[in-house]
């Protein structure tokens, strides 16, 4: 209780007076009372105070494949991917992510909600969540302690790896703690109602005719300069796995100058591309210590509803939970004239539960298994004779399927192997 005192002065010594409301009539309790002293300006104020709606996530209920876990400000926006996953015969529900709060952890924002949610319907529901979308950005200072704003609409959880501290969405449905996850996952880092419209509508008309066309039987390879690893040519063993019926243009920095580089990177997407895989190093924002390409030349892309899906294979363009700068894969998909209709990032840092993901290329090279990506469902490139497979996509709808080898062939089940790869032997 927050009491206001009355303050008297006398010879420059200052005392303060308050009138304690309650008392007991029991006789055996303590008659003095704690008060704690504060300046007004140490009172803190909260950062918003929204009203409950009573919800009933945690009972049994017919369920659906796919979850939708949504900020509130974002929920509007999904309807369209809803009727997509409809018209491929998928049920869809959408989870206000403050229910959860409410239900599962006392009202406290705090990822153990989505976490012990997924657990409960996992055993509760008729139908099991398969697919996860968390429809919000997250940040790694969800208390704002950095002062960039309140960025953590829906949280991720924040896990240690050998070079860093990193969000792994992995663990919302890595129910035994085993580094596997049990539910396929992705996540749409928008931070405004205009951003999620956006992009959900970018991948609702990638489901519809935007998707026709030449440009789905083409494809960019690009590499980095070769130093201690060959990326040209773990670029050349991934093409290798490609449909033939592909128009494939290889751009490989080892054979050609930055600038050309550079060039041949944005004519080759502008003119439309169904898959663009980029492999090497890179920062948040570009690829390569060269800077092949990044934020700013994304701002030039022109290619329209001819979006690809990216396979970037290097380091942090999808560390999405930052505050500091805008990863490139979020500036791919926010792209108002194109860009991606979504990227797929593999982590390059590894914790004993979250291993490193591994590009095809060296993975193929280590085991001689042939590997195939993760197909997302409102992300599926169009091969050409029906054949899909495009890669795990960590921002997406997630995934309604995954085909293997040169014909259509599904897999037993999506939680035979996770991340952007799964083998077949």
């Amino acid at each position: 209780m927050e009491l206001t005192p009355q303050v008297s002065s006398n010879n420059g010594k200052f005392t303060l007076g308050v009138q304690v409301p309650w008392t007991t009539t029991n006789a055996s309790a303590q008659t003095r009372h704690t008060l704690l002293a504060l300046a007004g300006n140490r009172i803190a104020s909260p950062a918003g105070i929204r009203s409950n709606h009573p919800s009933h996530w945690h009972g049994p209920q017919s369920g659906s494949e796919i979850v939708m876990v949504s900020h509130e400000d974002f929920a509007a926006a999904l309807p369209p991917l809803v009727q997509a996953h409809q018209a491929e015969g998928k049920s869809s529900v959408i989870v206000p992510v403050n229910d959860l709060y409410d239900e599962f952890t006392f009202g406290e924002h705090s990822p153990y909600a989505i976490r012990d949610f997924l657990q409960t319907a996992s055993k509760a529901w008729h139908t099991a969540p398969k697919y996860l979308l968390l429809n919000g950005r997250a940040s790694l200072d969800p208390r704002n302690y950095l002062g960039f704003g309140h960025l953590d609409f829906v949280p991720t959880k924040i896990v240690p790896t050998t070079s860093l501290m990193t969000a792994s969405d992995d663990w919302f449905s890595d129910f035994n703690d085993s580094g596997m996850p049990t539910i396929a996952t992705g996540r749409l880092p928008v931070a405004t109602k205009d951003e999620a419209a956006a992009v959900i509508d970018k991948i609702a008309a990638y489901e519809g005719q935007s998707t026709n066309g030449p440009w789905t039987l083409q494809a960019l390879m690009v590499a980095d300069r070769d130093d201690t690893e060959s990326f040209t040519q773990d670029s050349q063993m991934i093409q290798a796995q490609l449909p033939s019926t592909l128009l494939v243009t290889d751009v490989y920095a080892s054979t050609m100058s930055n600038d050309a580089v550079r060039q041949d990177i944005v004519a080759a997407i502008n003119s439309g591309q169904l898959l663009v895989n980029y492999l090497g190093h890179g920062s948040e924002e570009q690829w390569s210590g060269a800077d092949l390409f990044d934020n700013t030349t994304v701002a030039s892309l022109a290619n329209g509803s001819q979006l690809p899906v990216f396979l970037i294979l290097n380091c942090l363009n999808g560390f999405f939970q930052d505050v500091y700068e805008q990863p490139l894969a979020v500036t791919l998909e926010l792209a108002p004239s194109g860009g991606a209709v979504t990227p797929s990032c593999c982590r390059r840092h590894r914790t004993a539960r979250y291993p490193r993901r591994t590009s095809i290329a060296s993975a193929g090279a280590r085991t001689g298994r042939r590997f195939a990506p993760l197909a997302c469902s409102s992300t599926t490139g169009r091969w050409p004779g029906g054949w899909r497979a495009v890669p795990w996509c960590w921002r997406c709808a997630p995934a309604s399927r995954w085909w293997g080898g040169a014909s259509p062939v599904p897999t037993a089940s999506p939680t035979r192997a996770w991340g952007s790869l799964t083998s077949r032997p």
